[in-house]
């Protein structure tokens, strides 16, 4: 158990640490940052080629018949439209994290509204709980002179995914350091090195990470990853990336 509460303290003691002055942690970030970013340019390359090939086709169907433009009509002058939807990556997902066996009541609370917040999008109530009962962190320096809110709508609008993997990690195996008071997710995050992690814990982090990302771990020397604290009372500590 030294290992875990050794682990955890450096954790809670993120919530001391106004900045990463070696840069580790801007380093991992932009190239976890690479890895996400080639995986979306795969996908949107497939999908530029089907639309290519759908328009090609109904070409071929027209000839060489004249298709007449329909002007599009906009709305009128004064009429009302409804504000667009709030959008994140959280939003549309199919995952609603199930009651997880031995959690505190607090505990469970605190982790059913920030799913709840986070499928919503609503950043601004995400904060509000996050800073509710104290200090919280949700970066290593590089979100400062921001809030959480916007350093959160910062990287939705980068491809980070920050309230995705909020979601899901909290969908993911936790473990609890009694002496300290608080629950961890995922149970990765308790490990000090990566090669400790057993293969379920590891196993659990698919597919939101995958063997590349288990590399990157590897070379760092432990999970770095997003993770989560809760303590026994509710207070939701932290929500970062990095070491």
């Amino acid at each position: 158990m030294s290992g875990i509460d050794d682990r955890l303290r450096r954790g809670l003691g993120l919530l001391a640490l106004p900045a990463d002055p070696e840069g580790a942690f801007e380093d991992v970030q932009r190239r976890m940052r690479r890895i996400r970013r080639n995986r979306r340019l795969v996908v949107a390359g497939a999908a530029a080629a089907l639309v290519g090939i759908a328009a090609l086709g109904s070409w071929s169907l027209l000839g060489n018949q004249r298709v007449e433009e329909i002007p599009l009509i906009g709305p009128s002058p004064g009429m009302q439209t409804e504000a667009p939807e709030p959008y994140c990556s959280a939003a549309g997902l199919a995952v609603h994290p199930e009651p997880q066996a031995d959690l505190a009541d607090a505990v469970a609370e605190t982790r059913r509204e920030i799913v709840r917040l986070a499928l919503a999008c609503d950043y601004e109530t995400l904060e509000a709980l996050a800073t509710r009962d104290g200090e919280f962190t949700f970066s290593f320096g590089d979100g400062a002179g921001a809030g959480a809110a916007d350093f959160w709508r910062r990287s939705e609008q980068a491809g980070e995914e920050p309230l995705r993997f909020l979601v899901e990690l909290l969908d993911r195996p936790y473990r609890h350091a009694v002496s300290a008071g608080a629950y961890v997710w995922p149970s990765a995050a308790m490990y000090d090195d990566w090669d400790d992690v057993p293969l379920a814990d590891r196993d659990a982090l698919q597919p939101l990470y995958d063997e590349d990302d288990f590399r990157e771990f590897g070379a760092f020397g432990s999970y770095i990853g997003y993770r989560i604290a809760i303590t026994s009372d509710g207070q939701w500590l932290y929500f970062v990336a990095g070491d």
